[in-house]
């Protein structure tokens, strides 16, 4: 901890073992994980127009409609999978290092329980509800990824 200050008293930030940085890193820092962050999003869109401009060329319009639809499908589900995990994780890490390891689990097993339901409960709402065939395959077939997008948006 610094020590005090030239008029012999600590300043509320050393009090509290803050340590403060008067030369704006924390300024540079956040533009320059903005910077990532945005960097990651623009390569991952251009990465993805190929990938769409294909599947449009390939596929008839009816059957790239129903992909469509088996997608917006999936995005109803996989939000239920998250249960705010990550929030809870990166705010308590933060202020609680210690307790990483337990909360990881805890998250971890969640997650597990989410995940199982929800890939469960959008199976039998397919099944239930759905009568096109097409749409029925591809939303039971993401119904399943629904356990490995829902992992990867975990950590």
């Amino acid at each position: 901890m610094p020590g005090p200050s030239p008029t012999g008293s600590h300043s509320e930030s050393d009090k509290a073992g803050i340590k403060t940085n008067s030369s704006g890193g924390g300024i540079k820092a956040a533009v320059r994980n903005s910077g990532y962050l945005l960097g990651s999003q623009l390569s991952s869109i251009i990465l993805r127009i190929p990938y769409v401009l294909i599947l449009v060329w390939w596929l008839a319009p009816t059957d790239y409609g129903i992909l469509t639809y088996s997608m917006s499908w999936y995005l109803v589900f996989i939000p239920l999978t998250y249960l705010g995990a990550d929030v809870v994780l990166s705010r308590e890490i933060a202020r609680q290092r210690e307790i990483a390891p337990a909360l990881i689990g805890t998250t971890l097993k969640l997650r597990c329980y989410a995940v199982f339901a929800v890939s469960v409960a959008s199976t039998v709402v397919c099944l239930a509800f759905e009568t096109e065939a097409l749409a029925r395959v591809l939303i039971l077939i993401l119904a399943a990824a629904l356990v490995g997008r829902s992992f990867w948006m975990w950590g």
